[in-house]
């Protein structure tokens, strides 16, 4: 986690950016086309990818970002979000974000 750490306590429609650090522990280079997305666990909370804006090759670091709302209720939320390629194959470890709505 860069950003945003576990239990962050938000208000109703706040918008906010969560921001992971990961490394391509695979053989290829993430580019045009890789993405995170979704994982339908949890609350998307119109999370939208901020995409790569540079090439990483295998074994670099990248910050990657998705822009969040929190919810309208009150509550503690989870959104769970996967790399997958462009072909739309989704990779093995999941990231996530944890807030409460206050």
């Amino acid at each position: 986690d860069i950003s945003v750490p576990d239990n962050t306590i938000m208000m109703p429609g706040q918008e906010f950016i969560k921001t992971w650090k990961v490394k391509n522990v695979g053989t290829c280079a993430w580019g045009a086309g890789y993405a995170l997305a979704f994982a339908g666990t949890g609350v998307k909370m119109d999370g939208q990818f901020i995409s790569f804006t540079e090439v990483v090759q295998p074994g670099q670091e990248v910050e990657v970002s998705v822009q969040f709302k929190a919810p309208s209720q009150a509550g503690n939320y989870v959104s769970t979000w996967i790399m997958q390629n462009p072909r739309g194959f989704t990779f093995p470890e999941a990231i996530y974000v944890k807030i409460t709505v206050q």
